[in-house]
């Protein structure tokens, strides 16, 4: 859900929703291959929220294929942006393979009263998923989602979990920027700031993207560096938030670094949903100077406390 910063009286609404068969709920044992459809769904309002119009699909990838992780941001000049993870299970337009997801936008400039035909697909999202450094338990991430910022220049900024950086073998965080709408972005560069050489404790993953009204970026985004080898017992883990002033497109530009859990804590702790949860939908929000990253952690005997702490530029 996206207020228009642009125009009060916009809010926009968008979703993912899965549609499989009669029959594979009747009779799940008995379908024979793939059958399902994931289109993107909208709605808005141009009234304040007085009314909304009908929900409609804005873009269907067609049979057997799907998006995830809808999020809407807007431009300075008003352009509306909807970015989503295009899960591909056969080739891609573009040359690419099979089962590949897609960082992929729409763009409507008339206030999502029309949406660009064909998306862009921005980046290859190539992750693995975060497990916990001895024990290798999974843990429910963000692997096949993302986040989404954009600056008061109208640059577009992305962040998600990649293993590109590793050689396939562990996800980092990955940024890729855009200075043209999205029409084309930057190579992806690593802004994790976790030490390298560490094994599974190299990992940094659930990343999240901002930018206050002078441009500086942050990414914030958790990992195990305060773990201590061989002690499965325990998996150690913060939260931290990364920043940038210039020049974002560089990953030497990403140099501030600020800790913002106060002391470590126990990932094994967590819930388990699918693998340990503290949250998928977590997030970095700014007033506009300060930055304020609002994430999980397990917390004196709690499975999942919530925190936000401010952050300076």
């Amino acid at each position: 859900l996206t207020a228009d910063p642009n125009d009060a009286d916009f809010v926009y609404a968008v979703w993912d929703r899965l549609s499989v068969p009669n029959g594979t709920v009747i009779n799940p044992e008995n379908v024979i291959g793939l059958g399902f459809k994931g289109p993107v769904r909208f709605t808005r309002t141009t009234n304040g929220g007085q009314s909304w119009e009908p929900v409609r699909t804005i873009y269907d990838p067609a049979a057997n294929n799907q998006t995830i992780g809808n999020q809407i941001v807007v431009q300075p000049d008003g352009t509306v942006v909807d970015f989503f993870n295009e899960i591909l299970n056969f080739k891609n337009s573009d040359g690419g393979g099979k089962f590949e997801f897609n960082l992929a936008l729409l763009t409507s400039e008339d206030n999502g009263a029309t949406w660009s035909k064909k998306p862009v697909r921005a980046q290859k999202i190539q992750s693995l998923g975060a497990v916990t450094p001895d024990t290798g338990a999974a843990i429910r991430d963000a692997a096949i989602l993302f986040d989404v910022a954009v600056g008061p220049n109208g640059n577009l900024y992305a962040v998600w979990q990649d293993t590109r950086f590793t050689g396939g073998q562990f996800d980092t965080v990955a940024l890729s920027r855009s200075t043209d709408g999205g029409a084309t972005w930057s190579a992806p560069i690593q802004v994790s700031k976790t030490p390298s050489g560490a094994g599974l404790r190299s990992q940094a993953f659930l990343p999240s993207v901002e930018v206050n009204t002078a441009g500086v970026v942050a990414v914030s985004y958790y990992d195990f560096r305060n773990d201590v080898p061989g002690t499965p017992a325990d998996e150690l883990a913060d939260h931290f938030v990364v920043t940038c002033t210039a020049s974002c497109a560089q990953a030497a530009s990403f140099a501030a670094e600020v800790r913002v859990t106060d002391t470590s804590f126990d990932y094994l702790d967590a819930p388990q949903a699918r693998g340990l949860f503290l949250g998928d939908y977590e997030g970095l929000g700014t007033d506009g100077t300060d930055f304020f990253p609002f994430f999980s952690a397990t917390h004196t005997g709690d499975a999942a406390s919530v925190f936000v702490r401010r952050v300076g530029p």
